[in-house]
């Protein structure tokens, strides 16, 4: 093989895989639009916001696929 078809097959292969591995922003902006939405009550601890946040944050992890070390993908916080 010549170095320029070389080239092209490398380049090929380097621009399939950055294109393969890319993050969905309309996906994170969703997210992000949620979590500051008026729903989730500022996220803070009066309203219960923040347990609406964590059910919402669990519940997308768990349909991601990532695997949980508890079985409900929360960890315990004690709040004074």
């Amino acid at each position: 093989m010549n170095k320029q078809i070389k080239f092209y097959v490398i380049l090929a292969f380097v621009l399939f895989f950055l294109s393969s591995f890319s993050q969905n922003i309309q996906y994170a902006k969703s997210l992000v639009d949620t979590l500051t939405s008026p729903t989730m009550l500022g996220r803070g601890y009066v309203n219960e916001g923040v347990n609406k946040a964590s059910d919402f944050l669990s519940e997308e992890m768990k349909n991601s696929g990532l695997r949980s070390w508890t079985t409900d993908y929360k960890q315990f916080l004690i709040f004074p």
